[in-house]
C-alpha cells in the first residue's frame, strides 16, 4: 500500500477515481479563479490593455502548468 493510504493495485477503481478527481477538481478551480482575480486587478489598474496581456497570457500560463505537472508526475513515477 502507498504512503498515501491508497491501493492502486488492488483497490477498487471507482473508489480510487473519486478519491482523486475531488483535489484534482479543486486544483483546477483555483487555477481558474487566479486568472479571474487577476483579470479583476489588472482590468482596475490597467484597464482594457491589461485585460487583454491576461486573456493572452491565460493559456500559454494552463499549457506551460501542464507540461510542467506531465512531467514532473511521470518523473516521479
Amino acid at each position: 500500500m502507498a504512503a498515501t493510504g491508497l491501493d492502486y493495485a488492488n483497490g477498487r477503481i471507482p473508489v480510487l477515481f473519486r478519491r482523486i478527481f475531488f483535489p484534482t477538481l479543486l486544483g483546477m478551480i483555483f487555477n481558474a479563479l487566479i486568472t479571474i482575480v487577476d483579470g479583476i486587478f489588472v482590468g482596475n489598474g490597467v484597464g482594457p490593455d491589461g485585460i487583454a496581456a491576461v486573456n493572452i497570457i491565460a493559456p500559454l500560463y494552463m499549457v506551460a502548468t501542464g507540461i510542467g505537472l506531465m512531467l514532473g508526475i511521470g518523473a516521479s513515477v
